[in-house]
């Protein structure tokens, strides 16, 4: 096994756009998964307006909800949010 981190999908007909975009292992295949290292325009797009990124955005539990909580100002918060990525 490589250098990368891999979760097991109980079922392998799990449905997920993330997965078909950005690639999914075969499950009769015990190599990496060999895709290539280049992004495409449908990944780009997938992170910029995908449901993965707007459902950590939009959590009770995410970093943003949590410096809500925290009453911190506008300022404060987007310098935690940048000094994050």
């Amino acid at each position: 096994m490589g250098n990368s981190a891999r979760i097991a999908l109980a079922d392998p007909s799990f449905l997920s756009n993330f997965l078909m975009t950005f690639g999914r292992a075969l499950w009769n295949n015990t190599c990496d998964f060999p895709r290539g290292g280049k992004s495409d325009f449908l990944q780009a797009l997938h992170l910029v307006n995908g449901t993965t990124l707007h459902q950590k955005v939009i959590s009770d539990n995410g970093r943003l909800a949590t410096l809500q909580k925290a009453n911190k100002s506008e300022a404060e918060i987007l310098e935690d949010l940048y000094l994050a990525t």
